[in-house]
């Protein structure tokens, strides 16, 4: 159900020129990190108890440092894998967050296409690590200082057609999947 239309104004104090990257608008009763409380109370409904992210040709070329910190603090920048922008919105604060509100085990699908295992270990660090290391501090300063405590990681999606990010043969995948392990 829509509710009245409303206008919305962006004014200038003195004459010039304003540019707008974007603007996002959450409901008045919006719960943690925005979410619509229809929408969490619709995905509680449905019965998801696991939630990956990101997903499909997507994780390619995703890079999670893009997605953490203050929303307005973070770029807008192209999404090759869609051809699209990407306006970095939900990253992995809000994923986490989403899950915890709908009951869910979040999952999360580290970057086997032009990311490293480096990547991948300071991404496990960032979720699963106390406040003491590099990345586990970082998500202190970000507002959440326990850590998150992912079990579930999933390495790259799709990568055997020649259209994906990093498209490698089954014999790299297979090297570049152990040195994510083992990192």
């Amino acid at each position: 159900m829509l509710g009245k239309p409303v206008w919305f104004c962006i004014g200038l104090a003195q004459p010039g020129r304003c540019q707008l990257d974007q603007i996002t608008l959450f409901p008045s009763d919006a719960l943690a990190q925005g979410f619509d409380p229809d929408v969490v109370r619709l995905w509680k409904e449905s019965g998801v108890n696991i939630l990956r992210f990101p997903g499909g040709n997507y994780v390619s070329g995703y890079h999670w440092k893009d997605d953490i910190g203050p929303r307005d603090k973070r770029f807008t920048n192209k999404n090759v894998a869609w051809n699209d922008v990407d306006q970095h919105q939900v990253g992995t604060d809000e994923h986490i967050s989403f899950c915890r509100l709908i009951g869910a085990e979040p999952m999360i699908c580290v970057n086997a296409g032009n990311g490293t295992a480096e990547e991948a270990a300071d991404w496990v660090e960032y979720c699963n690590g106390g406040p003491q290391t590099k990345w586990g501090k970082v998500r202190a300063e970000n507002d959440f200082p326990k850590p998150y405590n992912v079990k579930f990681w999933e390495i790259g999606n799709e990568l055997w057609g020649d259209w994906q990010i990093g498209y490698c043969s089954s014999t790299e995948y297979a090297k570049d999947t152990a040195r994510i392990i083992t990192q």
